[in-house]
């Protein structure tokens, strides 16, 4: 019987990391199997964090393919551990740039202090890569939202995705874009500032912006 459970339970361990790679923490992967509900789609309250390297295309034109692949390993390696540091989760890569999710697929509260303290600690993180040589001079752009989202495992039988569906997910993408507006390394919405609870931070408001391809 012993057997039987420690090979189920290395299954399902398997099967968390199937699904989430290695962007979440052995915490976090602990907690997941300890989960009764599973990883059914709900309705979460998240801080939303989208980076992206300000000038890659031009950078990645002038160089091979295994010193771009080499470039983004050394600078998301430091993303994956800063973000797991900070309770959140890297949910996509996306070649330049990534989206991670703080406050699913768990919550360790505080989702908005959270997310802007790993910014700011990745920011710091770039700046010190470069002055050691092992990076290029890098821009990188964060933008963050928070609000409502449904999460949950999306796809088919055979490809499962865990994913973040909702205006706060798209909105923190708009908002990413326009650090290159703003020429600011990180810009998060109202919301967001709202949620730091007195956290003391250096912050300087900026006009209410239109944001493309919303309404409102």
């Amino acid at each position: 019987v012993r057997v039987l459970r420690g090979l189920e339970i290395a299954a399902d361990r398997r099967r968390v990391l199937d699904l989430f790679g290695r962007q979440v923490s052995p915490d976090v992967v602990d907690k997941l199997l300890s989960e009764p509900a599973g990883l059914s789609s709900e309705e979460r309250f998240v801080c939303v964090m989208f980076a992206d390297i300000h000038g890659f295309t031009a950078f990645a034109e002038d160089r091979s393919p295994t010193e771009v692949v080499d470039y983004l390993n050394t600078l998301w390696g430091e993303a994956v551990d800063i973000v797991n540091r900070h309770g959140g989760y890297i949910n996509k890569f996306l070649g330049d740039g990534f989206m991670a999710l703080f406050g699913a697929p768990l919550s360790a509260g505080q989702e908005c202090q959270r997310a802007v303290q790993a910014s700011l600690e990745l920011q710091a993180a770039v700046a010190r890569l470069v002055a050691e040589g092992r990076i290029r001079p890098t821009t990188l752009g964060i933008g963050l939202h928070a609000g409502e989202a449904v999460t949950g495992n999306i796809g088919s039988p055979k490809r499962l995705e865990y994913a973040a569906i909702g205006d706060v997910v798209n909105l923190a993408s708009r908002i990413e874009g326009l650090t290159r507006t703003y020429d600011t390394p990180v810009l998060v919405s109202e919301e967001v500032y709202r949620g730091l609870d007195g956290l003391a931070l250096e912050a300087e408001a900026i006009e209410q912006v239109d944001v493309r391809g919303r309404a409102v």
